[in-house]
């Protein structure tokens, strides 16, 4: 791809790309007359990402939008679950205790977002405060720059209602022994401000021994309209997740053993991940005029997580045994993102434009640390008091400083990697012993604190500039155009020195988007589009460059082409067809030197959505995603979904979901996992105005499923015949 052909062009129309996630009048949805089950805009007043206000036919590329009504009656209450019924994505094991996701075959921990501001740290995200989940499928580099590679999802969360007063709440219990209740109060102070309190507080079980959840999250938000032109909301969110991690069972010549379904291959009590999280969201809204308007945003997060276990690493089927390896993790990360963006609409030389200039800037401070098992309880690391002491006492002459003019990291990397050398890089222990139910650990000692293999600290700034503009070039034709451009400057620190080394890298990438709809009648719309991302070297989460190997390679380009039709059925159905080819360009070797190699794959596949009332009291959600020839990793090669809602009368519907998934091969094409068709069931029932009665079925039929695998020795167990029962009201 030409790419300085690309930004000359882009540049010479002074437009982008703003169709990935453009909307209406958020208030027009589908309805099934009482019950608010879909939306079917975006919502452009609500979220940074959102610029301007284009009729979903009119975005040429797929989005499928879920609201929170919709995800209460499927009892969704995860970022996983909804992979179930969207075609495009699939979930993947996150290794127990992180959301992981595949857009069109690429695997992402990063590309997730919260009112259009990037959410990256790996976590398992709630859903206690969404008002609805947006879910774009291709390159989405535009507005939201790096990563993004075959799709993103949105969090739209619930802001203060000036005007409105109102409380309800939730009330779950599961036949597993979870439970959970949520709070969702509006009050308004005077004629220009509200504040609005959400609150969760769960307690998780499920069907494998040891598993727990104990998790809270308290947000609430304020809105003051400082003038008619000048709107302000504030919101502040503070999470605390404490839950169990569980990584699977082993399987045997790429096949899941299934008579060790029931076997919990960890620890009961040092398999855990913990989250303490705090967010502070400002954005401003400010009218210039009756078609322009300027948007500023600043997001101040910061995580402290923690993740730690045990899991099989092999499983020996003659002898019976299992060898366990383990480590603890810990990742502390802040980050300040701000966003300016001047949105307008005009008719420019006989042409309607919807256009954005907009800018981003972004400071990261990240810390990770790695602790890998120790069986012998030695301390296989020193401290700077021991290497200074060394140091000392043995006087080298190899023309180094004394210790007391010795850096920290200086210390540490000629400590470590040049006098005691190997002694120190121990990569951990494994334990093997007989499998059991539940395994017997006793005899075997271990910890997770005298080993820490790993460590790093990255200091990430990132500076962007977007521009995009929607040409109306006749009442049928729509151009979109745009592109976005990215100083992404990294440093990393090696602390311990095995991590590749200390390193710093500067890339700048230019992502160009092109689109085109047309609206061939009032019902049916065709589009095309062509949009790149990128991930730089350092991966989603920037823990490392791996020293010189990765600081002098270009990042990996992502090219996203697409085709489809969006048809709108008299009886309320809408229809999205659509073929995508993601192409993946991955530079690898000294590219500053000449001397390097260009690997590309690429994903092709069909996408089916159709969604809405067959009649005034049956509404359909459905997706197909086929992937055409092999399918990646992590992904199965065909997948369905199907989901009714069948409303009986004035107070009774019931629900009938169908997921199916095909043949899937885990991460790293160790583990064949067989397909499976899961069912699920739903009953709602509306006692009064304020009241409603809620009750889930999954796996109906008892199936015994694997619906994922992080490796041969980690295959997830799909939950049994369950029951969810809910309790909905207002007060």
């Amino acid at each position: 791809m030409n790419i300085k052909l690309i930004k000359t062009a882009t540049v010479a129309f002074l437009c982008s790309t703003l169709a990935i996630l453009n909307a209406l009048d958020a208030e027009e949805i589908i309805e099934l007359d009482d019950l608010e089950v879909v939306g079917k805009y975006l919502q452009s007043d609500q979220v940074n990402s959102l610029k301007t206000a284009t009729p979903i036919e009119e975005i040429p590329q797929s989005v499928s939008i879920l609201t929170s009504d919709l995800l209460s009656l499927q009892g969704t209450t995860s970022i996983s679950e909804i992979a179930d019924y969207v075609p495009g994505i699939s979930a993947g094991q996150g290794e127990g205790h992180r959301d992981h996701i595949m857009f069109r075959g690429f695997r992402s921990t990063a590309d997730f977002f919260v009112d259009g501001v990037r959410d990256d740290v790996q976590y398992y995200r709630p859903l206690y405060n969404i008002d609805q989940v947006e879910v774009l499928r291709g390159a989405n580099a535009l507005f939201f720059g790096r990563g993004g590679t075959g799709g993103l999802i949105n969090r739209v969360t619930k802001t203060a209602q000036i005007g409105d007063k109102f409380s309800e709440y939730q009330i779950s219990m599961d036949d597993f022994g979870g439970n959970s209740i949520r709070l969702d109060t509006n009050v308004t102070v005077n004629s220009n401000a509200a504040v609005r309190l959400n609150y969760y507080e769960e307690n998780l079980e499920n069907h494998r021994d040891f598993y727990y959840g104990d998790n809270s999250g308290f947000n609430p938000t304020f809105k003051f309209n400082l003038s008619d032109n000048t709107a302000v909301n504030l919101s502040y969110e503070t999470l605390d997740h404490d839950r169990y991690i569980d990584r699977g069972i082993p399987s045997v010549g790429g096949t899941p053993v299934s008579s060790l379904a029931d076997t919990t291959f960890g620890s009961q009590n040092d398999n855990l991940s913990t989250l303490d999280a705090e967010n502070i969201r400002l954005t401003v809204d400010h009218k210039l005029n009756d078609s322009s308007k300027i948007r500023f945003n600043y997001t101040d997060n910061e995580y402290n997580k923690m993740y730690q276990n045990l899991y099989a690493d092999s499983y020996d089927a003659n002898a019976d045994t299992v060898t366990l390896a383990g480590y603890r993790d810990t990742t502390d990360r802040s980050s300040e993102i701000m966003s300016l963006d001047f949105i307008s609409e005009k008719e420019v030389g006989g042409f309607f434009h919807k256009f954005v200039f907009g800018y981003e800037s972004i400071k990261t401070s990240n810390d990770n640390g790695r602790f890998y098992m120790d069986t012998d309880n030695e301390e296989t690391l020193y401290t700077l008091a021991d290497q200074a002491s060394w140091l000392v006492n043995n006087e080298p002459d190899d023309g180094w400083d004394s210790p007391g003019e010795l850096t920290t990291l200086e210390a540490q990397t000629k400590f470590q990697n040049e006098i005691i050398g190997t002694e120190v890089n121990q990569k951990g222990e494994k334990i093997t012993i007989a499998v059991a139910n539940p395994l017997d650990l006793s005899a075997t000692p271990y910890n997770f604190v005298t080993e820490e293999y790993d460590g790093t600290e990255a200091e990430l700034e990132v500076s962007s500039i977007y521009f995009s503009d929607e040409i109306s070039v006749t009442d049928k034709l729509d151009v979109v155009l745009g592109g976005r451009l990215d100083t992404f400057d990294l440093s990393v620190t090696d602390v311990y020195g095995n991590s590749g080394g200390s390193a710093s890298k500067k890339d700048e990438e230019f992502s160009p988007r092109l689109g085109f709809s047309y609206k061939a009648s009032e019902d049916v719309t065709y589009y095309a589009s062509y949009s790149e991302s990128f991930i730089p070297k350092s991966g989603d989460q920037y823990a490392d460059l791996k020293g010189t190997t990765k600081q002098k390679t270009d990042p990996d380009v992502y090219e996203n082409t697409e085709f489809g039709v969006k048809y709108d059925l008299n009886s309320g159905i809408s229809l999205t067809a659509a073929y995508y080819d993601l192409n993946a360009v991955k530079p690898s070797g000294s590219v500053q030197d000449g001397n390097y190699s260009v690997s590309e794959s690429s994903v092709e596949g069909y996408e089916i959505t159709l969604i809405g009332n067959i009649n005034r009291n049956w509404f359909i959600s459905a997706g197909a995603d086929i992937i055409k020839g092999d399918a990646p990793e992590e992904v199965a090669d065909k997948s369905y979904s199907l989901w009714n809602l069948f409303k009986i009368d004035s107070k009774l519907s019931l629900g009938l979901g169908l997921i199916h998934k095909g043949d899937t091969l885990g991460k790293g094409k160790s583990v064949n996992l067989p397909s499976y068709t899961r069912v699920d069931a739903s009953a709602h029932y509306k006692v009064d105005e304020n009241l409603s009665l809620q009750v889930n079925i999954e796996n109906l039929t008892d199936k015994l499923y694997f619906p994922h695998s992080y490796g041969s020795g980690q295959v997830s167990v799909g939950a049994p015949l369950h029951a969810t029962f809910k309790i909905v009201g207002k007060f």
